[in-house]
């Protein structure tokens, strides 16, 4: 292997890029964008494309300011154009590595990266654990969907070795696995450590306390925080990221915010077609910066959340996501017309941890809701009174279907998609 392309190089550079001064990293980012612009009119089909039908040339884009004037896409988008078009031809499609996102939103897509931005994206992956003192040596319990088997040699002699247990394991034998292995760090999805979280509240269960515990791959509620927070002895730490972009934001141990990886990634906050205020909910935008097999420019996650104005005690100069609240789908719309974040519901189903295990709720239309629990051994009819009456305080009168299950299906990667609405709403492209 070329040491020069080494994930862990590139993870020196990532690392020092937090202490680099905003202005700095805005300079370079700016860099970045129209090198990335340039190579996508030039070389990708699809983007000339889009840039000739709006009239619009790689010169236009000369800073972060003039993103706006590239029209928005997202995966539907992708999915209309074949690979012939949305690849590089600078790239030979059968030297580049496929990468297929989960379809926790209920759309699949593939796309390829080349061998140099693989080793990023693995830099850019390990840079949250590595920053919050994940140690080299550390011995890590990760709970994730089956990976290959096979260890690199060095894992062998301890250095960056994850144990890892597949999520739909056995609650009980996750547990059991907790005790065997005493890791100093836990890493997995936010639903299956909440789990595993209640069921050692419930049982009086007692476990070895990490160091370190961090949650991924999906929306860490409130609710989900208190209860690992509260098995766990110790501070969770949440980082956010997608299948398109690895990694793009992270707690620190001051959790005042997620910093936005500047250097990986342009991320804007549209609500309505319009740029967003701070702590206002839209919807998240990105521009990868270093995919240049398959640019994703302006693609829209379809995911809900907003950015502080403040900066972060550690002294970190990311600037801060302030709170990620779930995908565009997890809005309700009321009867009125209204979006409604299922944070509002969500606050009041507290609750429902004395009896179940983990819920789903659907909207499968204005006024009619599908619940799924998994009860606990404290389970009665109290529970479905709380949901009926928490459902009717925003929906008078819904139809309510709630269901007894053993478990919930989980999408993709192990992910708990704790409310659905199939009762659609997204930005406008600007």
């Amino acid at each position: 292997m070329d040491i020069t392309k080494s994930k862990y190089l590139k993870l020196i550079t990532l690392l020092r890029n937090e202490r680099r001064s905003l202005d700095e990293l805005i300079h370079h980012q700016n860099i970045a964008l129209r090198k990335l612009v340039k190579h996508s009119y030039n070389t990708v089909k699809f983007y000339k494309n889009l840039f000739d039908s709006h009239g619009l040339h790689p010169e236009d884009i000369q800073s972060v300011e003039d993103i706006i004037k590239i029209p928005i896409i997202d995966k539907k988008t992708l999915q209309q154009n074949s690979f012939d078009v949305l690849i590089s031809g600078k790239y030979k499609k059968e030297k580049l590595i496929p990468v297929t996102t989960t379809g926790s939103s209920g759309i699949m897509l593939k796309f390829f990266i080349d061998n140099t931005y693989d080793q990023f994206r693995k830099a850019q992956f390990l840079r949250p654990y590595i920053t919050n003192r994940r140690r080299p040596f550390d011995k890590t319990l990760v709970f994730s969907a089956p990976k290959p088997a096979g260890k690199k040699w060095f894992q062998h002699l301890g250095f960056m070795n994850d144990n890892r247990v597949y999520y739909n394991t056995d609650t009980f034998e996750q547990i059991v696995e907790i005790q065997k292995i005493k890791p100093s760090v836990i890493q997995g999805c936010a639903s299956v450590l909440n789990l595993i979280a209640l069921m050692i509240i419930d049982k009086n269960t007692s476990i070895p306390k990490p160091r370190l515990v961090f949650a991924d791959s999906e929306v860490l509620t409130r609710n989900m925080r208190e209860n690992i927070e509260k098995a766990f002895n110790t501070k969770v730490i949440d980082i956010y990221g997608t299948y398109e972009t690895d990694n793009i934001a992270y707690e620190c141990l001051y959790h005042e915010g997620y910093h936005i990886a500047l250097d990986c990634v342009l991320m804007e906050f549209i609500c309505d077609g319009r740029k967003a205020e701070p702590f206002e909910d839209a919807e998240i935008v990105v521009t990868v910066l270093n995919n240049f097999a398959m640019p994703f420019v302006r693609y829209n996650l379809h995911d809900i959340g907003a950015f502080s104005n403040k900066a972060c005690t550690c002294g970190r100069t990311f600037p801060l996501l302030a709170k990620i609240l779930g995908r565009s789908d997890n809005y309700l719309v009321t009867p009125d017309g209204k979006r409604l974040s299922f944070v509002n519901l969500g606050a009041y189903l507290h609750p429902l941890t004395k009896f179940v295990y983990e819920f789903q709720i659907i909207q499968e239309d204005i006024s009619k809701f599908s619940v799924f629990l998994v009860p606990n051994n404290s389970f009665n009819d109290e529970c479905k009174k709380i949901i009926v009456s928490i459902i009717n305080k925003y929906f008078p009168g819904a139809n309510i279907d709630i269901k007894i299950v053993p478990v919930i299906k989980r999408e993709g990667a192990g992910k708990l998609m704790t409310f659905i609405s199939k009762v659609k709403w997204s930005v406008q492209n600007t």
